[in-house]
């Protein structure tokens, strides 16, 4: 029922932020139960001018809850809303969003997440084995997580990556370029006239890839 419900975030904030695509520069990520402080918003507008625009970024963090206070350029929305889309089901929204940064940054940020939960479980069974005090004094831990991780998911298990695998720099100000690296695609299914495989590569075209055959 738990992965359930976090599934179902997944698609909740999937078509919010398809909805909010284009509506404005940026994009927090909040919860209708939200009660931030004093001087919120100009805190958080002060911070985009003085270490965010002109610089190299994905998603800024206002908040250490989930995937509440996630800042991100609005131009990453649709991107950010297929990926939930698609991933709805194999793990929780504030565990996919690293996996997407992973794909859009040059360098991992996911490698080292498998072993710092598998730590963190460890020291949850060293401190229930001493008693409840010292449990109590354990830092903050996400439960839901743990047992998704021991559960046997593999989606935070990248691969080593070579040196040579190099990504594209991302845009300033954390914008992301809609552009495609150059491509072609061959199809062995017999396409129909004017709407040859070619057609699928890059997205957009408005009559795509059409073939008779059936698998």
């Amino acid at each position: 029922q738990r992965q359930w419900w976090r599934s179902k975030q997944n698609l909740d904030y999937a078509f919010l932020m398809w909805y909010a695509t284009d509506v404005s520069d940026y994009y927090m990520q909040l919860e209708d139960d939200i009660q931030v402080v004093p001087q919120f918003l100009p805190i958080v507008r002060s911070y985009i001018q003085r270490n965010l625009v002109g610089e190299q970024w994905v998603m800024a963090s206002f908040s250490k809850l989930g995937f509440i206070g996630k800042l991100f350029n609005a131009s990453h929305l649709s991107n950010l809303a297929e990926f939930l889309l698609v991933f709805n089901a194999e793990a929780p929204c504030d565990w996919l969003v690293w996996d997407w940064i992973d794909i859009l940054s040059p360098e991992p940020v996911t490698i080292d997440i498998p072993d710092d939960l598998e730590k963190e479980y460890m020291q949850r069974e060293e401190a229930k084995k001493k008693g409840p005090d010292a449990f109590k004094k354990l830092p903050f831990m996400r439960d839901d997580l743990q047992l998704y991780y021991l559960a046997g998911s593999d989606v935070f298990r990248p691969p080593a990556r070579r040196t040579w695998m190099l990504k594209p720099a991302l845009g300033v100000n954390g914008v992301r370029h809609r552009g495609f690296p150059r491509g072609s695609i061959r199809s062995s299914m017999e396409s129909q006239p004017h709407y040859d495989a070619n057609r699928a590569y890059p997205p957009g075209d408005e009559h795509g890839f059409v073939t008779s055959d059936t698998c």
